[in-house]
Parts: C-alpha cells; structure tokens; sequence
C-alpha cells in the first residue's frame, strides 16, 4: 500500500549567496549510528521522506533537504545541474557540523545527485543507495528530451505533471498520482524545465549512455542499487565494485519505489545500513530481488 506523505515536517531554511536552501535535520546531534542523507526526485520535494525521517530519527541523524527550486527552496541564481545540485548538499552538511561520513539515499534526479556527491566528495559518504536513478538512459536520449523542454517552454501546463504522475500505476495508485500531479503544478514550470534540461542537455552530463557507465565508476563507496526493471539492474549491476555493494530489482513497483511499497523500502533501508556497519549476509532478506551483471538472479 502507497505511503502519502503527510507534510508534517517543518523545515528550516540555510540562506546564502546561493539562495534559501529548505532542509529538515532530525535525530540526536550526536548520535554514533552513521548519518542519513535523503534526496528526493524532479518535481518532488523533502516530503517525499516523511516516513522515512520518522522511521530512522531515532537512532541516526537524518537531514532531508528541497533541491533549489523545489519544495519550500528558492530557485537558483545560476543553474540546476546536478553538480551545483550536489554542492548544495555538501554545503548544508558543513553548514549543519555533520562531520561524519553519511549514507546518502537518492530517488531519481537525487540518485544522480548523489552520486555526484560520492564521486566529488567522497569522503563525506559512507554508502549510497539509489532508487530508480534517472541515469543510464540509452544512447540518444538527449533527442527524446528535447520536445518535452520544447513543450515545458510553450505550453507547461500538463507535461510535467504527466511525466512524473505517469511513472505510477494508474490502477494500484490513484491516490498517489493525483497527489504527485498536484505537487507538480504547484513547483514553477521554469523550474521544471530547467533542471530537465541542466540534468540531460550539458556537454558533461552522465544521464545517458555511455556517459553513465564512465562517471558511475568514480564510486568507490558501497553500493544499493534498487531498479523497477531488470534491464536497467543488471546494467547497474555490472558498475559496482563488489561486496557489499549490489543491484536489486522490484519489478511490482513504479519509479517513486519508497512511496508505493513504503515498508519494504524501509525495511531494505534497515538492512542495508546494518550491512555497512558489519551485520553478517544472513541478516539481508532480499537476496531473490539480486540481479547479477549478465543475467540472473
């Protein structure tokens, strides 16, 4: 069953010569479990962890923060590639005293995010996982973006909402699209199509192959890969470095994973960060959901 969020958090805002960053910072200042660091999707914002920052405030320090231009963020005063997107966080993190190296869990756009923070400040990351990553799209891809950033200009009324609400099954979560497709209309389409654009058009940008392939190395931290379809799993399977890093598969569930199956997310997200502080494999439950470079499972 979909998890809504509720909006019951109430963030704080970081303000700079680079805008209002909005972020919420939970949890004990101090406490020895590893730091959690979550990045939220295009078009979405740090509600999207609602459950999450309560689930996990307990026994870590949990930062959420809305990317510029999403959520309660100002837009940005240059631009919105992940890069500058990725400086934001590692800025909020020095600017919030989080010393130590966090795991940092990224949907979509924020799976790229946070990869680029991983490879450009590595020392501030302790593990990833990724959900759905909004990278290795097929070579060419960059042709398929250009009509929609050509339709975001001209008429932005319904493609946005439609893209990110068409990514959820229609049949299993209404609720959960008409609520996706409201918060949409409700983020600045100049915003939208923007960071479309800085995501997909740059010289530099590894959303496409095989651009993906060559920057997603630079990863040297653990891994959690989690896909809705095999294809993609397997290729990202084949990018990891090894134990205890791996790509999984949950071929039930549309792109926004944590919010349509919220307690399996949860419970993987528990497992994952006992493994990275040394909990035994028997401890890992979805060993079947595995997919190994090459095929199988």
């Amino acid at each position: 069953m979909s998890a809504l969020p509720q909006q019951k958090l109430l963030p704080h805002c970081l303000n700079g010569p680079h805008g209002r960053l909005a972020y919420v910072d939970e949890g004990p200042s101090r406490a020895t479990a590893t730091p959690l660091v979550l990045i939220h999707g295009w078009g979405a914002d740090l509600h999207d962890w609602d459950a999450t920052v309560e689930r996990f405030r307990t026994r870590s320090r949990v930062i959420a923060l809305d990317l510029r231009g999403h959520g309660s963020s100002g837009p940005s005063t240059s631009d919105y590639r992940p890069a500058t997107l990725a400086a934001d966080v590692v800025r909020l993190l020095d600017e919030r005293g989080v010393a130590a190296p966090a795991v940092v869990v990224g949907h979509s756009l924020g799976a790229v995010v946070a990869s680029v923070v991983a490879a450009e400040a590595g020392d501030r990351v302790a593990g990833l996982l990724v959900l759905d990553p909004a990278y290795g799209r097929p070579e060419g891809h960059r042709d398929r973006v250009r009509p929609w950033l050509e339709q975001l200009r001209t008429d932005p009324t319904e493609l946005a909402p439609d893209l990110v609400a068409g990514s959820v099954d229609r049949t299993h979560h209404p609720e959960l699209r008409a609520y996706l497709r409201d918060r949409v209309r409700r983020t600045d389409p100049e915003v939208m199509r923007r960071t479309l654009a800085d995501l997909h058009m740059p010289a530099e940008s590894f959303s496409s192959e095989p651009a993906s392939s060559r920057y997603l190395v630079r990863r040297t931290q653990p891994v959690l890969a989690l896909n809705r379809d095999r294809s993609r799993a397997r290729w990202e399977a084949g990018l990891l470095a090894g134990p205890p890093s791996r790509s999984l598969v949950w071929e039930d569930c549309g792109h926004f994973i944590h919010l349509e199956a919220p307690e399996r997310f949860h419970t993987l997200l528990e497992q994952w960060l006992a493994l990275l502080d040394g909990a035994g494999e028997e401890t890992f439950t979805f060993g079947s959901d595995v997919v190994r470079a090459g095929g199988g499972t």
